[in-house]
Protein backbone atom coordinates (compact mmCIF):
# COMPACT_ATOMS: atom_id res chain seq x y z
CA UNK A 1 0.00 0.00 0.00
CA UNK A 2 1.27 3.49 -0.89
CA UNK A 3 0.37 6.63 1.11
CA UNK A 4 1.40 10.24 0.61
CA UNK A 5 0.74 12.94 3.16
CA UNK A 6 1.57 16.55 2.39
CA UNK A 7 1.19 19.54 4.68
CA UNK A 8 1.51 23.03 3.36
CA UNK A 9 1.25 25.88 5.80
CA UNK A 10 1.48 29.44 4.57
CA UNK A 11 1.85 32.32 6.94
CA UNK A 12 1.47 35.78 5.52
CA UNK A 13 2.09 38.89 7.55
CA UNK A 14 0.38 42.11 6.43
CA UNK A 15 0.67 45.56 7.89
CA UNK A 16 -2.73 47.06 8.20
CA UNK A 17 -2.74 50.83 8.95
CA UNK A 18 -6.21 50.67 10.48
CA UNK A 19 -5.00 48.32 13.16
CA UNK A 20 -3.63 49.68 16.41
CA UNK A 21 -0.96 46.99 16.50
CA UNK A 22 1.21 47.41 13.47
CA UNK A 23 3.13 44.20 14.00
CA UNK A 24 0.20 41.81 14.34
CA UNK A 25 0.49 39.01 11.78
CA UNK A 26 -2.32 38.10 9.44
CA UNK A 27 -2.56 34.33 8.88
CA UNK A 28 -4.11 32.56 5.91
CA UNK A 29 -4.64 28.75 6.19
CA UNK A 30 -4.11 26.57 3.14
CA UNK A 31 -6.12 23.37 2.63
CA UNK A 32 -4.13 20.22 3.15
CA UNK A 33 -4.12 17.52 0.43
CA UNK A 34 -3.46 13.86 1.13
CA UNK A 35 -2.99 10.99 -1.28
CA UNK A 36 -3.83 7.49 -0.13
CA UNK A 37 -3.31 4.52 -2.47
CA UNK A 38 -4.34 0.94 -1.75
CA UNK A 39 -4.06 -2.20 -3.75
CA UNK A 40 -6.28 -5.23 -3.73
CA UNK A 41 -5.80 -8.79 -4.86
CA UNK A 42 -7.62 -9.49 -8.12
CA UNK A 43 -7.89 -13.03 -9.43
CA UNK A 44 -7.05 -12.98 -13.10
CA UNK A 45 -6.36 -16.69 -13.62
CA UNK A 46 -6.17 -20.05 -11.88
CA UNK A 47 -3.82 -22.91 -12.54
CA UNK A 48 -4.51 -26.59 -12.79
CA UNK A 49 -1.84 -29.13 -11.94
CA UNK A 50 -2.16 -32.67 -13.24
CA UNK A 51 0.08 -35.57 -12.44
CA UNK A 52 0.30 -38.72 -14.53
CA UNK A 53 2.33 -41.88 -14.38
CA UNK A 54 4.40 -42.67 -17.45
CA UNK A 55 5.96 -46.05 -18.12
CA UNK A 56 9.30 -46.15 -19.88
CA UNK A 57 11.24 -49.19 -20.98
CA UNK A 58 14.87 -49.35 -19.99
CA UNK A 59 17.44 -52.02 -20.69
CA UNK A 60 19.24 -53.47 -17.68
CA UNK A 61 22.34 -55.67 -18.05
CA UNK A 62 23.99 -57.85 -15.44
CA UNK A 63 26.24 -60.89 -15.30
CA UNK A 64 24.57 -64.14 -14.24
CA UNK A 65 26.71 -66.97 -12.90
CA UNK A 66 25.79 -70.61 -13.21
CA UNK A 67 27.52 -73.83 -12.29
CA UNK A 68 27.14 -77.12 -14.08
CA UNK A 69 28.16 -80.41 -12.45
CA UNK A 70 29.66 -83.20 -14.53
CA UNK A 71 29.61 -86.65 -12.97
CA UNK A 72 31.81 -89.34 -14.48
CA UNK A 73 32.30 -92.89 -13.17
CA UNK A 74 35.74 -94.43 -13.69
CA UNK A 75 36.09 -98.22 -13.29
CA UNK A 76 39.14 -99.15 -11.21
CA UNK A 77 38.65 -102.82 -10.08
CA UNK A 78 41.73 -102.88 -7.87
CA UNK A 79 41.98 -104.57 -4.46
CA UNK A 80 42.78 -102.23 -1.60
CA UNK A 81 43.47 -102.90 2.06
CA UNK A 82 41.29 -100.03 3.37
CA UNK A 83 38.72 -97.57 2.04
CA UNK A 84 40.49 -94.63 0.32
CA UNK A 85 39.61 -91.16 1.56
CA UNK A 86 37.66 -88.63 -0.52
CA UNK A 87 40.18 -86.40 -2.27
CA UNK A 88 40.44 -83.31 -4.48
CA UNK A 89 42.49 -83.08 -7.65
CA UNK A 90 42.27 -79.55 -9.04
CA UNK A 91 38.58 -78.68 -9.30
CA UNK A 92 37.59 -82.39 -9.28
CA UNK A 93 36.28 -84.20 -6.18
CA UNK A 94 37.00 -87.95 -6.20
CA UNK A 95 34.77 -90.22 -4.10
CA UNK A 96 35.98 -93.84 -3.89
CA UNK A 97 33.33 -96.60 -4.01
CA UNK A 98 34.26 -99.99 -2.52
CA UNK A 99 32.55 -103.30 -2.04
CA UNK A 100 33.46 -106.44 -0.21
CA UNK A 101 33.96 -109.53 -2.33
CA UNK A 102 34.35 -113.10 -1.24
CA UNK A 103 37.57 -114.76 -2.23
CA UNK A 104 39.61 -117.29 -0.45
CA UNK A 105 40.53 -114.38 1.59
CA UNK A 106 38.56 -111.24 2.11
CA UNK A 107 39.92 -108.10 0.41
CA UNK A 108 38.59 -104.73 -0.62
CA UNK A 109 38.12 -104.25 -4.32
CA UNK A 110 38.08 -100.61 -5.49
CA UNK A 111 35.28 -100.90 -7.97
CA UNK A 112 35.07 -97.37 -9.22
CA UNK A 113 35.65 -93.72 -8.42
CA UNK A 114 33.15 -90.96 -9.00
CA UNK A 115 34.71 -87.80 -10.44
CA UNK A 116 32.72 -84.62 -9.85
CA UNK A 117 33.86 -81.60 -11.87
CA UNK A 118 32.43 -78.14 -11.40
CA UNK A 119 32.33 -75.81 -14.43
CA UNK A 120 31.53 -72.12 -13.86
CA UNK A 121 30.26 -70.02 -16.76
CA UNK A 122 29.47 -66.33 -17.00
CA UNK A 123 27.12 -64.87 -19.54
CA UNK A 124 25.65 -61.41 -19.93
CA UNK A 125 21.90 -61.25 -19.54
CA UNK A 126 19.92 -58.34 -21.00
CA UNK A 127 16.28 -57.80 -20.20
CA UNK A 128 13.86 -54.95 -20.88
CA UNK A 129 11.94 -53.91 -17.79
CA UNK A 130 9.09 -51.44 -17.39
CA UNK A 131 9.74 -48.57 -14.98
CA UNK A 132 7.18 -45.99 -13.85
CA UNK A 133 7.77 -42.28 -13.27
CA UNK A 134 5.52 -39.29 -12.65
CA UNK A 135 5.24 -36.21 -14.83
CA UNK A 136 3.53 -32.95 -13.76
CA UNK A 137 1.72 -30.58 -16.14
CA UNK A 138 0.71 -27.05 -15.05
CA UNK A 139 -2.13 -25.43 -17.04
CA UNK A 140 -3.10 -21.75 -16.61
CA UNK A 141 -6.87 -21.18 -16.81
CA UNK A 142 -7.96 -17.48 -17.22
CA UNK A 143 -10.57 -16.29 -14.72
CA UNK A 144 -14.04 -15.16 -15.93
CA UNK A 145 -13.90 -11.94 -13.88
CA UNK A 146 -10.45 -10.97 -15.15
CA UNK A 147 -9.86 -7.27 -14.62
CA UNK A 148 -6.49 -5.96 -15.59
CA UNK A 149 -4.86 -3.15 -13.71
Amino acid sequence: MFSWHGFITLKITLNDNNDNDSNSPFTISIIEEQLHLDKKLVENATIQITRKIVEVNETASLNLFSEDIEIKKVLINTYVSETPAIRHEGNVIIIPVVKEVVVVEKKLLLVEEVYITKHTTTKEHTETVSLKKQEVTVTRIPSLNNTSL
